[in-house]
């Protein structure tokens, strides 16, 4: 059995990337904590169950449409990410094949001026089930929020502009929107 996560503090700050988490974490920012990436693969992997990630600015993604480079790519179950601040990323957060990932107040920002087949999407949601996405904005990516074979979701008071498509839904059931503005 796993016992408590570890908490990880950053402080305020430039911290370089990338960051694989792998084992139960709470990572806490600090005011101006910064996790930048290399402009190659996605700043942040979590591959552990239970982790947490709040209050952190996050940039710097690579560009590698066809490996999903992102901000953060979520790849384990009930995940927390919140406060979150993410810029210059391809896709911000990429969720694949999880269950009770919960995202709130999270502000993404791709890069703008870009064409269309060079920007990711601001949330892809790839096989993935119970999500909560909550109270975020999302601005200047291919898609605002990308639902694939994604079911018993809930996306409730976000702000999506400055995209193709606000909300992309494929192959997906039982997901319910509130109040949400694209």
């Amino acid at each position: 059995l796993l016992g408590p996560p570890d908490t990880l503090r950053l402080s305020r700050g430039i911290h370089a990337g990338p960051l694989v988490i792998s084992r139960p974490t709470v990572v806490l920012g600090e005011p101006g904590a910064v996790i930048r990436g290399t402009g190659r693969g996605s700043v942040v992997e979590i591959t552990a169950p239970g982790t947490t990630l709040r209050g952190i600015r996050i940039e710097h993604s690579g560009d590698d449409v066809d490996r999903d480079d992102a901000g953060i790519m979520v790849r384990a179950d009930s995940v927390i990410l919140e406060d979150l601040e993410l810029r210059d990323v391809l896709f911000g957060i990429y969720l694949r094949r999880v269950r009770d990932v919960s995202l709130r107040r999270v502000d993404i920002e791709g890069r703008p001026g870009l064409p269309e087949s060079r920007t990711g999407n601001g949330i892809h949601l790839h096989y993935s089930r119970g999500i909560v996405i909550a109270d975020s904005r999302i601005a200047h990516v291919r898609d605002g929020i990308y639902f694939e074979y994604t079911d018993s979701a809930r996306v409730s008071r976000n702000r999506v502009s400055h995209v193709r498509f606000g909300l992309h839904y494929m192959f997906s059931h039982r997901n319910r929107f509130e109040h949400n503005v694209f």
